[in-house]
């Protein structure tokens, strides 16, 4: 059983919480935090008090304000220099290393190109980290979390890579980070794993009945089975990698075919025309047949491949996100096509929504700093 003190104690970080994720949105008095938790106004200057003496709020001063000998009701926000954290991304064709404050403005933005990551780029990676954290003042203990997504999966525990078409087996991302900044939280995720998550927690769409399948489509594939708004994954650490299906009998897998950045590479050929962007595809395809046939083409594969995991698990709403998103009506309408091509399939009515294709970059920073005010709260 658990004693009082041990409850009392988690009470009191919910209610540190409670106040933290209304304050990131706007400044609010402690009249105001009471009538938006239905705390009492006791209780809600008590826990003013103690944000206060983390040093993770702080008076907050409206610049416009104008002074009045009326009763003032003090602000408070949220301390964004109290702490920080760091982004990495090793998504394909979007990797970058980002540091933001508590309040998610961004300190420092890098894009790169790294090809195949091994420890030589990771030593690299952290070089370049220290460098930039003591050019912007920013001391090390105050790194409070490091968030790394990459396409595969890694161990969540001990940070092995699982499976990864960009990071090389004997790289632990987890243990690499951890060494370098031992005051840190290191979490390693699955890029499209942040796209879903931020899907989830914006409420974005209704995930909580049934099975939904989050398709993230771009220069690779890959999906998120969500489940009561958790994305489900298997006993060896992943769920949902459809681009290892095989789609006919040759040993021809979904990979192999989808993607947009082959797709964007063969409408350049064909056109002749290397500046062409996926935004022009739907005028491309009506004037060029063949890529109207590939697009097809992959509609179908993905359309069978889908038609599969729905069977199985009896989904009935699909979110697609990436850029995957800018394709022509017709190839949704062709995949729909080949969705319901089964007696089974034809009978269920299908919801398909289209997400941002920035959702996996905003999933993660949410996470990252969600992480990091937790990682100043649980020092006290």
């Amino acid at each position: 059983m658990e004693s009082k003190g041990k409850k009392q104690q988690n009470i009191a970080h919910f209610n540190n919480k409670l106040l933290v994720n209304l304050l990131i949105q706007e400044p609010l008095s402690c009249i105001e935090l009471a009538e938006k938790t239905k705390l009492t106004h006791t209780s809600t200057k008590r826990i003013v008090d103690r944000l206060l003496n983390m040093n993770l709020i702080k008076p907050y001063v409206d610049p416009n304000a104008k002074k009045s000998r009326g009763r003032q009701h003090f602000r408070y926000e949220i301390n964004a220099k109290r702490a920080y954290f760091a982004c990495v991304s090793f998504q394909h064709s979007n990797e970058f290393l980002a540091i933001f404050d508590l309040m998610g403005n961004n300190v420092y933005m890098e894009r790169f190109e790294s090809g195949m990551v091994d420890n030589e780029v990771i030593d690299r990676l952290i070089e370049k980290l220290r460098g930039v954290l003591k050019r912007k003042r920013i001391p090390l203990e105050l790194l409070a979390v490091i968030s790394v997504a990459i396409p595969g999966r890694a161990d969540s525990e001990n940070g092995n890579i699982i499976v990864s078409s960009k990071i090389q087996k004997d790289v632990n991302l987890k243990e690499r980070f951890k060494s370098d900044f031992p005051s840190s939280l290191v979490y390693v995720n699955n890029d499209s794993d942040f796209g879903c998550l931020y899907s989830i927690l914006s409420e974005e769409f209704d995930y909580g009945k049934g099975v939904h399948l989050y398709l993230f489509i771009d220069a690779g594939v890959s999906c998120c089975v969500v489940f009561d708004r958790k994305i489900i994954l298997g006993s060896n650490g992943f769920g949902g990698e459809i681009g290892m299906n095989r789609i006919d009998g040759n040993n021809k897998r979904l990979h192999d075919t989808i993607g947009t950045y082959e797709m964007l590479l063969f409408c350049r050929k064909v056109t002749g025309n290397k500046d062409f962007s996926l935004s022009k595809l739907a005028a491309a395809s009506e004037k060029y047949p063949e890529i109207k046939n590939r697009l097809n083409e992959e509609a179908r594969f993905l359309g069978i491949t889908i038609c599969n995991l729905v069977n199985v698990l009896g989904c009935s709403h699909i979110i697609f996100s990436g850029t995957i998103t800018k394709y022509p009506s017709f190839f949704f309408d062709s995949f729909l096509k080949e969705l319901k091509n089964t007696n089974y399939s034809e009978k269920i009515s299908y919801k398909i929504d289209f997400s941002n294709s920035e959702e996996p970059e905003k999933g993660q920073l949410m996470l990252a700093r969600l992480n990091a005010l937790d990682w100043v709260m649980e020092q006290y």
